[in-house]
């Protein structure tokens, strides 16, 4: 394809009000922070999408680099090469479509986007459809306890979540997963792995790399510092997987 065609092709993706594909290739500080895209079917042409035509903030837009995101094409300037784009005239177009289709109490499909920070907590970004994204808390994104949530999900990965309300939307991925402690299984005696969750009230967390998502309960040993992030070993003195109960003795730093 030449430029005469595809400049042709941009024109009328303007006068139809189309919405495109295009790649965030990076971000400028221009008037304001600046999406730089690609078009994979126009080459010829790199686009430009203000913070305020992202429909994003920009601690999420530095975060999307790299990923995919549809468009409306608002201006074509031939001789430079670029087009101008707005990817909130797609929210509009496209949320009330998506929202009709989520109830209370369905498993969604999502696509993971980044993980920000609000106030220092994390939160895992999901498109739930057409590009309209909801953050959801760590506390309900979290299949891991001692794992950060940034090592947990990739950009693009689909996760399934469960709608726990609709107005406002409350989303989680732990409620659409299935309980781990069905699949827990541990024999009294046994030595297990684990990694330290937390330190409290004279209690030791600790998270079994046999499975994750479950906590196992030890009293602090009374030699060597224990804290979070340890690796340790450990010995397995009682189990309830009904009653939610694992308990343990430290034996070992790993």
């Amino acid at each position: 394809m030449n430029f005469a065609i595809e400049s042709e092709q941009m024109y009328q993706i303007i006068r139809q009000n189309r919405i495109v594909r295009t790649w965030i290739g990076g971000v400028e500080k221009l008037d304001e922070p600046t999406w730089i895209v690609s078009f994979p079917e126009y080459p010829f042409f790199r686009g430009l999408i203000p913070l305020s035509a992202s429909g994003v903030d920009e601690r999420l837009m530095y975060a999307m680099v790299g990923q995919q995101i549809w468009v409306t094409v608002k201006g074509l300037d031939a001789e430079s090469e670029i087009v101008a784009c707005s990817r909130q005239e797609v929210l509009e177009k496209v949320s009330e479509q998506v929202m009709s289709r989520i109830e209370v109490g369905k498993i969604i499909s999502a696509t993971t986007i980044a993980t920000v920070y609000r106030e220092n907590k994390p939160f895992l970004v999901v498109d739930i459809g057409q590009g309209i994204f909801f953050e959801i808390p760590r506390s309900k994104a979290a299949i891991c306890y001692t794992k950060p949530l940034r090592d947990q999900y990739r950009p693009g990965q689909t996760v399934n979540c469960k709608v726990l309300a609709t107005d406002p939307l409350n989303l989680s991925i732990r409620d659409a997963r299935p309980n781990p402690w069905v699949r827990a299984n541990f024999r009294r005696g046994s030595i297990i792995s684990g990694t330290v969750y937390v330190v409290q009230d004279e209690k030791v967390f600790v998270e079994p790399d046999l499975c994750m998502g479950i906590l196992g309960l030890a009293p602090i040993p009374l030699r060597g510092d224990i804290a979070r992030g340890m690796r340790v070993s450990c010995r397995v003195r009682f189990f309830d997987a009904e009653k939610r109960k694992l308990h343990l003795w430290l034996v070992n730093r790993l």
